[in-house]
């Protein structure tokens, strides 16, 4: 390397030089003394004695170097160049598509997030790796930020739903409930303004929090009314709080709309049976709890609490009867 740039830095002195008439023979010379220091190799190694003699050329009262030597460093040049467009543009294809979610909430973030230069740099490759499904990944980088102090709610959310998979549904909670009190600040605009709730409610429900949980699902269910899992959560969290007419009004139309993909009809249905046979038996319905209690059992023999308000239901439903008929007779 330091021979060839040698050789390139006396080549230009002798070009300067002839050029003014100075030295016409200089730059033949300086080609003729490195092809023969070289053993027989012209110049940059590459050339042979005969091309370098070939080289010169007395014109016009200077030495010019001919125009097929030229085309020669230039396709040398040429090929480092397009060598590093082909490293570019395989590094380029190395790097990982954004997710077109990522895409959205970084340019979010960019704009009216809670943004440092202490955590700057975790948002991106967090938000890309919990949009692409490794959310343990997504996790590292956003405690990180969490832990420097970023209070963004578009991190707090991932950090919650990261939380809850892994059934720590008390810290999911805290996340959650800190995001929604920060989402509509910053980003009013943003669809997580109205998914958030669905999501809350989720997370409280879980932890046994009612009235918080019950708040969450009541606005989503504003945007979600057909949502099967809302519905659900409503009916049974009305239960617990000794509503079984507005439990039941909510189990019913669960029982009306699809179940999730993910969980199969059976599965589904059985867990909201069990609580219409609740509220209808503490609403004082026998026939309809007896009814769903007959459905259950349809569906799995071996139910006991199915059997249990089968029989109950039906004790009171006689009990009714009987009494009615006794008024009858002593009226």
């Amino acid at each position: 390397m330091i021979k060839k740039f040698i050789l390139l830095s006396m080549i230009t002195v002798a070009c300067v030089l002839s050029s003014y008439q100075k030295a016409p023979g200089a730059f033949w010379f300086v080609g003729m003394c490195y092809a023969q220091s070289t053993e027989g190799k012209g110049m940059m190694g590459e050339i042979p004695i005969e091309r370098t003699q070939r080289i010169l050329k007395r014109k016009r009262g200077g030495t010019r170097i001919q125009p097929e030597v030229k085309e020669e460093i230039r396709a040398q040049i040429g090929t480092k160049a397009d060598d590093k467009d082909k490293s570019k543009k395989e590094e380029k294809k190395k790097t990982p598509k954004l997710h077109a979610t990522t895409k959205k909430d970084y340019s979010y973030y960019t704009k009216s997030g809670h943004r440092s230069s202490k955590w700057n740099n975790l948002i991106l490759p967090g938000f890309q790796s919990f949009d692409s499904g490794s959310l343990s990944t997504s996790f590292i980088f956003l405690q990180k930020a969490y832990d420097k102090g970023c209070r963004d709610p578009l991190v707090l959310f991932r950090l919650a739903i990261y939380k809850e998979s892994m059934k720590q549904y008390a810290n999911a909670a805290q996340f959650i409930k800190e995001a929604v009190e920060k989402v509509g600040e910053r980003y009013p605009t943003h669809p997580l303004n109205k998914a958030i709730h669905k999501h809350a409610g989720r997370a409280l429900y879980n932890i046994g929090d009612i009235n918080g949980a019950l708040v969450h699902i009541s606005e989503a269910l504003k945007y979600e009314p057909d949502d099967f899992m809302l519905l659900f959560m409503a009916g049974q969290l009305l239960n617990q709080k000794g509503n079984p007419s507005e439990a039941r009004e909510m189990l019913e139309s669960a029982l009306v709309v699809s179940p999730p993909a993910d969980v199969g009809a059976a599965q589904a249905i059985k867990p909201l049976l069990h609580e219409l046979m609740a509220a209808t038996f503490n609403m004082k319905d026998y026939k309809a709890c007896k009814s769903y209690a007959e459905q259950m059992i349809a569906l799995d023999p071996t139910d006991r609490a199915a059997h249990d308000y089968k029989y109950k239901a039906g004790t009171k439903l006689r009990w009714d009867r009987e009494t009615k008929i006794i008024k009858e007779l002593t009226r």
